[in-house]
């Protein structure tokens, strides 16, 4: 249902498993929710603060995150270095 309803549906999106939402929480920056999530390294983390209705996507899937992050960002929320996330770069931190 969800895929026939939106072009931008993945063919084995976790949302269609009951494994993924969508959300935000009104009075909650969405940079804040982001941070959060990204913190737990727990699943994958999508940020879509220009679409029609902002919101942040939290799966189950391996720890990914998504557009990412800069080397700067990440190293403000990881100041040890120790994240499983990688920079916009593509090199760890």
């Amino acid at each position: 249902m969800l895929r026939s309803r939106s072009s931008g549906v993945a063919k084995r999106s976790q949302h269609t498993a009951g494994k993924a939402m969508d959300f935000f929480i009104p009075g909650v920056p969405l940079e804040k929710l982001r941070k959060i999530a990204s913190k737990k390294q727990v699943g994958g983390v999508g940020y879509y603060p220009t679409s029609g209705s902002p919101f942040v996507h939290l799966d189950v899937g391996s720890v990914r995150h998504w557009p990412r992050m800069t080397r700067r960002q990440l190293l403000a929320l990881f100041p040890d270095g120790k994240t499983l996330h990688i920079p916009s770069d593509g090199k760890p931190l």
